[in-house]
């Protein structure tokens, strides 16, 4: 009796070792997009020494990937122009059929709270026009989310939970508002479809998104924290890295959008550095060159510490000055006085739009003809007792509605004063002075924590905050 007991459960168990399946990652999915006119990488666990075959219904050719000891496959299919839906089947004898794939524009979009905020809002805080957004996601077949599952990891993950979802009402409702109104602004546009991988924390410090090799290069990191469970993981350096981020560098994309920085206010000297050193690294990781990587301004708010907020946008903005094929969108002018205290501002629909703006002139050929940054400050010189400013980025002038406000004057001894500022119309120059300053020497524009701009070029985009100073 025994012996056909054993006989019969060596018998299940070879049955069911012969006839598993691939076993696919989470990002390789029905309802996924790829990204199109690529190589993209196809990858999955198999029997160790199996061959597995992908074929694209776009293609009359497969592909064979050949498993190796540690049973890992991967491959790669030439993707074609964007359109779709197609089919995927992968096989080691056993089928796995992926539907309703589409090819199109693929990015990833990641940061803490303010690019985790979903189009539901958070807690007694909305976001501008959701319920609109939301009813009409119904229409946008071809966006497809993947929301990343919140996980950490002090070693590096292979794969990650989340599945690939059809827009509308019920799955982008509580999808990233800034993320899907990027990808929504694209779809209209482009008329492609658009895939959106959200990988968010809120509350999570640029240190926790990346690795140790890269953070090596600083001297204020705590690695202790990554053992220490009574720290919260956000705030822990490499965890969100390994457990968010490794596990889509092998899935092509076009590129990153990225919202982060209000955790590290408190350390704004170093976050150039880092912000720089991240997208270096990530940019390995994904082995796809200098891929685009655009981030927005953290917005107005009434931080604590004098200038914490200031001193922040400016490492961002002097990181996007620095790098190639990166871009800052603005946010000065998007936080009225009423949302002064509030570190979530509603208005997560225009800085969607304002980073596709960016997608747009740099990626896809509108470059030339939409604007993609406002007016940056180029230089100042002296006339009597007025600054005269000079920007980069203002060939065709400035607008505002009212008096211009934001701007602030100082003299030799540093004290600055709310000051008047002019446009000299002809020279499209911005004028500058105070009763109190005899002799400018520096000016500031929203160079606080908390101050709403209303200067703006022709296209609507807002001018850059900046100091001509250094002090601090």
């Amino acid at each position: 009796m025994y012996k056909s007991f054993f006989i019969a459960i060596l018998f299940v168990a070879t049955s069911i070792a012969g006839s598993a399946k691939v076993k696919l990652p989470s990002l390789v999915g029905s309802n996924m997009v790829l990204q199109q006119r690529s190589d993209v990488k196809v990858w999955g666990d198999a029997k160790p020494g199996s061959k597995v075959t992908i074929k694209a219904s776009w293609s009359k050719a497969a592909v064979v990937a050949l498993a190796n000891s540690d049973g890992r496959w991967v491959s790669t299919l030439k993707t074609p122009e964007a359109g779709g839906p197609y089919s995927i089947t992968v096989s080691d004898g056993e089928p796995i059929v992926l539907t309703n794939v589409l090819v199109g524009e693929v990015w990833v979009c990641s940061g803490q709270s303010n690019m985790d905020m979903p189009l539901s809002g958070y807690w007694n805080l909305p976001i501008k026009g959701s319920n609109d957004i939301i009813a009409g996601s119904a229409q946008n077949k071809t966006i497809r989310i993947f929301k990343v599952k919140q996980d950490y990891s002090a070693s590096p993950k292979n794969d990650c939970v989340g599945e690939w979802q059809v827009s509308s009402p019920q799955s982008v409702a509580w999808f990233s508002a800034t993320a899907y109104c990027f990808g929504e602004y694209l779809s209209k546009t482009l008329n492609v479809p658009i895939g959106l991988i959200s990988t968010t924390w809120g509350g999570s410090f640029i240190e926790a998104w990346m690795d140790k090799e890269t953070l090596g290069n600083f001297s204020d990191v705590n690695y202790s924290a990554i053992e220490n469970s009574k720290v919260e993981p956000v705030s822990k350096p490499t965890v969100l890295y390994n457990a968010m981020v490794k596990p889509l560098t092998s899935y092509t994309i076009k590129g990153v959008i990225w919202y982060q920085g209000e955790n590290n206010t408190f350390n704004a000297k170093t976050y150039k550095d880092k912000l720089a050193a991240m997208i270096g690294l990530w940019r390995k990781s994904w082995g796809q060159g200098n891929f685009p990587f655009f981030f927005t301004e953290i917005a107005p708010y009434s931080y604590s510490t004098p200038l914490e907020g200031a001193l922040l946008r400016e490492a961002q903005f002097r990181v996007s000055k620095e790098l190639d094929n990166v871009g800052m969108a603005s946010t000065n002018d998007l936080v009225p006085e009423f949302e002064k205290d509030n570190i979530h501002p509603s208005d997560k629909p225009s800085v969607g739009k304002r980073l596709a703006y960016w997608a747009l002139a740099k990626c896809y050929g509108y470059d030339g003809g939409i604007a993609c940054s406002g007016p940056s400050f180029k230089s100042m010189e002296v006339k009597n007792s007025a600054a005269v400013l000079s920007f980069d980025g203002a060939n065709e002038g400035f607008a505002f509605v009212g008096d211009i406000t934001g701007f602030e004057v100082a003299g030799s001894d540093r004290i600055f004063h709310p000051a008047k500022a002019t446009l000299l119309f002809n020279e499209k120059k911005i004028s500058v002075e105070a009763s109190e300053v005899a002799t400018p020497v520096a000016v500031r524009y929203c160079f606080k924590n908390y101050s709403h701009g209303n200067l703006y070029n022709l296209k609507g985009l807002p001018v850059v905050p900046f100091r001509t100073d250094s002090w601090e």
